[in-house]
C-alpha cells in the first residue's frame, strides 16, 4: 500500500513538471531561450495623443467662454482696403459730337425745340458764364438760328460738333474775309459772307433777310465783329419781314447785339435804319 502511493505519488509529479515546461515554454522562459517573444496585438500599450485623453467634465455655457481675440490689422486705424472704383462709360469713352447712326447730323447747340414762331418778343441770351466756347455774345433768335460775335478757333469746332451747318459773317465793306472763310470751311461749314455799312444798309437788309430765311442753309449762326450790324439787321428784319412793333423789336435786337454796339458807327447805322422805315 505505502509502495503504490509513492508510486502514484511520482507519475502525479512527473505529469505536472511535464505540463509546467511546456506552459513556459511557449511563452519563451525555457533554457536556451535568451529573449521573450513577441507580444500579442492586444498587449500593444499606444500612448494617448499630446494633450492626453479628453476630459469628461462638461464644457462651460457659450456665455461663460472669454471672448475672441482679433489680431490687429497692422498699421492701426490708418489702414483702408483697396476699393475698386468703378467710372460711369462716358468718362471711359471719348465723347462723340456725332449722331448715333452713320450719317446722322449731331444735336443742335442750345436751340430750343417748337419755337418756330418769328413773333416772339424776346431773344434768349445764354449766361456768359455757361455760353459755348469759343461763341462770344451767343444768342438764341429762333428755331435753329443763332446769333452772335465772331468765333473763336475753338467757337468754329464747337459749332460744327453741335449740329450748324452755316455761317454768315456780317462784315464791313472792303475786308478780306479769306482767312475766315478758309477756317470756316475747314471745318465743314457753309461759310457766307455779307458786306454791310450805313450807306448800303437798304441791300445789305435784303440780301440778309434772304439768306436767313432759307431753310435749306439751317441751322445757321450769324455773326460780327461788334454787334452793330448783327443788332441793326435784326431789327430791320423784325420790323419789315416780321412786322413786329418797334418797341418789342428794339428789345429783341437789343439782344441780339444792338445794345452792345457804341461810337459813332452805331449812330450812323440807327440813322440808317430810321431812313430805310421812313420810306415804307
Amino acid at each position: 500500500m505505502t509502495r503504490r502511493t509513492a508510486i502514484l505519488s511520482l507519475l502525479l509529479a512527473t505529469l505536472l513538471g511535464s505540463t509546467g515546461c511546456r506552459h513556459i515554454c511557449k511563452r519563451g522562459l525555457c533554457a536556451g531561450r535568451s529573449d521573450p517573444p513577441p507580444r500579442a496585438r492586444d498587449d500593444l500599450f499606444i500612448p494617448p495623443p499630446t494633450g492626453g485623453l479628453p476630459s469628461t467634465r462638461p464644457l462651460p455655457a457659450d456665455n461663460a467662454l472669454p471672448p475672441a481675440t482679433v489680431p490687429s490689422t497692422p498699421g492701426g486705424s490708418q489702414y483702408r482696403p483697396q476699393r475698386e472704383t468703378l467710372y460711369p462709360d462716358p468718362l471711359l469713352e471719348a465723347p462723340s459730337i456725332g449722331g448715333t447712326k452713320p450719317g446722322e447730323p449731331p444735336p443742335i447747340l442750345s436751340i430750343p425745340e417748337g419755337s418756330t414762331s418769328g413773333n416772339s418778343k424776346s431773344s434768349k441770351v445764354i449766361d456768359p458764364t455757361n455760353a459755348p466756347t469759343g461763341l462770344p455774345g451767343f444768342a438764341v433768335v429762333r428755331d435753329r438760328i443763332a446769333t452772335g460775335r465772331k468765333p473763336t478757333l475753338d467757337g468754329f469746332d464747337t459749332l460744327r460738333g453741335t449740329g450748324y451747318k452755316t455761317v454768315v459773317y456780317l462784315h464791313p465793306v472792303g475786308r478780306d474775309t479769306t482767312a475766315t472763310k478758309d477756317l470756316a470751311e475747314k471745318k465743314g461749314l457753309v461759310f457766307v459772307a455779307i458786306p454791310v455799312d450805313a450807306s448800303g444798309l437798304k441791300s445789305a437788309a435784303g440780301t440778309f433777310a434772304e439768306t436767313v430765311g432759307d431753310s435749306a442753309r439751317l441751322p445757321m449762326y450769324v455773326f460780327d465783329d461788334e454787334g452793330v450790324r448783327t443788332g441793326s439787321l435784326w431789327y430791320l428784319y423784325f420790323r419789315t419781314v416780321e412786322s413786329m412793333g418797334d418797341d418789342a423789336a428794339q428789345v429783341k435786337a437789343a439782344a441780339l447785339g444792338l445794345r452792345d454796339a457804341t461810337g459813332d458807327e452805331k449812330t450812323n447805322f440807327w440813322l440808317a435804319v430810321q431812313e430805310i422805315l421812313s420810306k415804307r
